[in-house]
């Protein structure tokens, strides 16, 4: 199933394949060359509006039934969610690193 989490990773995995190409030892080239900078730029912000998008319409889903029922919403304090995630392996570490619980709480709120 295609989630907004997958999009997003899809989006940063295109974004550091394009990094790697035009890297070297040395240098990170795709920082000097304009194009390639504009194209990385673009990915990320194609990621960051997929998660945007995915807690607004989360966060809609879950206050309209509670306010129409007169229902209090609980968020769950995640200050140490980060730490804990680097027990994990990379792929699923990034996976949920990207989906920004803080946004989510944001549009909750």
């Amino acid at each position: 199933m295609d989630t907004a989490i997958d999009r997003a990773y899809k989006w940063r995995i295109l974004d550091e394949n394009l990094q790697r190409r035009y890297s070297s030892s040395r240098y990170p080239a795709w920082r000097r060359r304009r194009g390639i900078l504009n194209r990385i730029r673009s990915y990320l912000r194609k990621a960051k509006n997929v998660l945007e998008d995915w807690a607004r319409k989360s966060s809609l889903k879950m206050v309209r039934p509670a306010m129409r029922l007169q229902y209090a919403l609980a968020r769950e304090d995640l200050t140490g969610l980060i730490e804990a995630l680097r027990k994990l392996l990379k792929n699923h570490r990034t996976r949920l690193i990207i989906k920004g619980y803080s946004r989510l709480g944001r549009w909750i709120d």
